[in-house]
């Protein structure tokens, strides 16, 4: 089972994570994205969902319309762990830029203004996670 995080690894965490703060009356921490449209929210929970998944880790999050409030701690550790924010990482990955046939494009939109190439980056992983997690599931 995952261990909690002291008080202050979980403050030194949540400092190189950009919007994300601990939850009010819970120990959890949590974030609200905005997005473009519904369409860019939709994706960018989808995207999500498939790392949570690959990880067994899943988010407590509302979509409406083109937000999404996201709340995460681990149950069974009673709070928050290294699943937590290794997962609001990953998060915060799918919501950076990339550059596609020389043109800059919001992959998910851009709340961190992120660059070009972190972008890149991002978007790599990103569809090397999917990949595999597809293959996965019907490998089955």
């Amino acid at each position: 089972m995952a261990e909690l995080l002291s008080a202050e690894a979980r403050k030194s965490a949540l400092a190189e994570l950009s919007g994300w703060s601990e939850t009010a009356g819970r120990d959890a921490i949590g974030r609200t994205f905005t997005f473009k449209d519904f369409n860019e929210a939709f994706g960018f929970m989808s995207r999500a969902a498939l790392v949570a998944e690959k990880n067994d880790h899943h988010p407590e999050w509302k979509n409406v319309y083109k937000t999404v409030e996201v709340v995460l701690a681990t149950n069974e550790a009673g709070g928050v762990t290294r699943l937590d924010i290794d997962l609001a990482k990953a998060m915060k990955a799918g919501v950076h830029t990339f550059k596609e046939a020389g043109a800059q494009q919001a992959y998910f939109g851009d709340p961190d203004g992120a660059t070009v190439e972190e972008g890149n980056a991002t978007y790599e992983l990103l569809v090397t996670m999917v990949v595999t997690t597809v293959r996965e599931a019907y490998a089955k």
